[in-house]
């Protein structure tokens, strides 16, 4: 019983002393290509989600040209510096042909990045709307297909969002002190509980990317109408105000703004528009 106890307590010690690793980073020291990505000045600020994503595609190429990890790294880097771009531009972006070349991987047409399939987008939701029109409309096909496309549009979205997983997007770790970095929320304002609502976001978005010298503002544009000044104007601006000052008491002065824009006449149109 005694022997029991002391491996109990021995295996609740282990998993707590286990627990307080810091697994990512023992990772990162253990991967054979980390310390020769690490010499990419930008690679060296993202976080490990997306170090871990360039690793991932490295691992993909190395398997299809069947080289090493090591040797395609080494390759990527040289590439960087010869180039003077992020290395990243040669795993993600169009020039990755370039890094194939160097690779001399004779098959990397097939894998080089693919522009969107506009074509079979278009393909797959109005051939079968025009068919459907053609079907229950007869001769008067044209005024189905507006309404029969809207059911098709939300029908394909929803089997391509099944099919096909999102891509996570390349994310700093660290913002340098010299670069100040500015989210920008263009929106249309037309009262003032989307104003309150729309701050609150710009709250959400700051908690789940806290930086230094990262600042958020709420761009709103001022609705269309006949007048230059609408009746609600005056009140979206106050509370645009008032409720950015909030937040900026709450968490430090000049992190959040908010900018309402005068509306431009525009003769094309005859109406006063928020925006040029």
């Amino acid at each position: 019983m005694a022997v029991r106890r002391i491996s109990m307590s021995n295996s609740i010690l282990s998993i707590k002393n286990i627990s307080k690793f810091n697994f990512e980073s023992l990772f990162e020291k253990i991967n054979n290509i980390e310390s020769i990505l690490m010499t990419d000045e930008i690679y060296k600020k993202m976080d490990f989600t997306t170090r871990n994503m360039y690793r991932d595609e490295i691992k993909s190429i190395s398997k299809k040209a069947k080289l090493s990890e090591i040797y395609v790294a080494n390759k990527l880097v040289e590439l960087g510096n010869k180039e003077n771009k992020h290395i990243g531009f040669f795993l993600f972006r169009d020039e990755k042909e370039i890094l194939y070349k160097e690779l001399e991987y004779e098959n990397y047409i097939k894998d080089l990045p693919n522009n969107p399939k506009i074509l079979g987008y278009i393909l797959g939701v109005y051939i079968p709307v025009l068919i459907l029109s053609i079907l229950i409309m007869k001769e008067y096909f044209w005024i189905g297909i507006i309404p029969f496309s809207e059911v098709f549009v939300s029908l394909v979205n929803k089997f391509i969002m099944k099919i096909k997983r999102p891509k996570l997007l390349p994310r700093l770790e660290i913002i340098d002190e010299d670069i100040n970095t500015f989210v920008i929320v263009p929106t249309l304002l037309n009262n003032v509980e989307r104003v309150k609502n729309l701050v609150k976001d710009l709250e959400v978005y700051y908690l789940a990317n806290r930086e230094a010298n990262l600042k958020f503002c709420l761009l709103g544009d001022a609705s269309e109408i006949d007048t230059e000044i609408a009746t609600y104007d005056e009140d979206i601006k106050k509370v645009g105000v008032s409720e950015v000052e909030k937040l900026n008491k709450k968490y430090g002065e000049g992190i959040f703004h908010f900018i309402y824009r005068k509306r431009v006449f525009n003769k094309a149109q005859g109406k006063w528009l928020g925006y040029e």
